[in-house]
């Protein structure tokens, strides 16, 4: 290896390794500010970059570069490895007994191409579906879904956070409820998706899109967990919380959210997808979420095409326990 060659190595793998230390030091801070929980959501993209450094670490033959990319490697990767350990394990594709569709998707207002939502829609067939950032003026365009999903939970979009429900199936005690923000509600329904609605044939569907994290955290996470609350009450354990919640799975409010409500992320055992930035790769993360309650299973799950929006539709096959 040539001495420049060599040098560059070097100064590459020094400042790999700072930037990861810090970033992965933040992240496991992320408790006291919002700003350092920021970096707990790159954990995956910390993994990687963990992984090159370990190579360059070997190839330059330094022990201590090597051990502490090794070191940083492990950190990021064990919050990752549920995510990871089964890649190819759920059948994403294949319809089960008994099962039905749960979709959430972000529209980013007028970016989403409306037409091919509905084409989307119509291809997919989902159950229930929970859009966000709808357009102003999108009451037309769901009166005119109402052929398939005749059932729609909606209140305002004055809000980039409100939320609608289309549904196929009757929809019981729809509630939004703004106690956290006028303008963060979040919605609790009861869907019964079999004609003969008994225990088995009903669930109790919780949706929101989450306040941005970037200085609201706090009203993010107190919408969570009022979210959180409802799915922990909900008859046994038939709920499915879904939404925009803008964190991924190794945030502290995530895991907070799977304790208080008793609930389990579909995303384990399939495989691991960003909702959000997805077009590019570094900075793709997964923010969108199905999470299930311990009477509830996922059977299936994928994220949809492009349609328009900054986000990508995530559709989980689902059925109780």
């Amino acid at each position: 290896m040539r001495y420049a060659g060599k040098l560059a190595l070097h100064a590459i793998l020094l400042t790999g390794l700072l930037v990861g230390l810090g970033a992965t030091l933040a992240g496991l801070l992320g408790d006291l500010h919002w700003g350092l929980e920021l970096f707990s959501h790159f954990k995956v993209q910390l993994a990687v970059g963990s992984a090159l450094l370990l190579v360059i670490g070997v190839a330059l033959r330094s022990a201590s570069g090597s051990a502490l990319a090794g070191a940083l490697l492990l950190v990021n990767l064990y919050p990752v490895w549920p995510y990871l350990a089964d890649p190819f394990g759920g059948d994403a594709e294949a319809a089960q007994p008994d099962s039905f569709k749960a979709m959430t998707f972000n529209l980013h207002h007028r970016h989403a191409d409306l037409a091919a939502v509905e084409t989307f829609l119509a291809s997919e067939r989902p159950n229930f579906a929970l859009l966000t950032e709808l357009p102003p003026d999108a009451r037309g365009w769901l009166k005119g879904l109402r052929k398939d999903y005749p059932h729609q939970a909606a209140e305002r979009f004055g809000s980039a956070f409100d939320v609608v429900l289309i549904s196929r199936h009757p929809l019981r005690g729809v509630r939004f409820d703004r106690r956290i923000s006028s303008r963060l509600p979040v919605l609790s329904v009861r869907v019964c998706h079999k004609p003969a609605a008994g225990r088995k044939g009903c669930v109790t569907v919780i949706g929101l899109h989450a306040a941005n994290p970037l200085g609201a955290s706090p009203l993010r996470d107190k919408q969570i967990r009022l979210a959180a609350g409802k799915a922990q009450r909900a008859p046994a354990g038939a709920v499915v919380l879904l939404g925009d919640l803008n964190t991924t799975p190794w945030s502290p409010i995530f895991a907070e959210a799977l304790e208080v409500g008793r609930l389990r992320d579909s995303a384990l055992g399939f495989p691991l997808s960003a909702t959000w930035f997805s077009r590019n790769p570094l900075f793709g993360l997964p923010i969108d979420h199905v999470l299930l309650g311990r009477g509830m299973e996922a059977v299936g799950r994928r994220v949809g095409p492009d349609l328009g929006s900054d986000h990508l539709p995530l559709i989980a096959e689902l059925r109780h326990r």
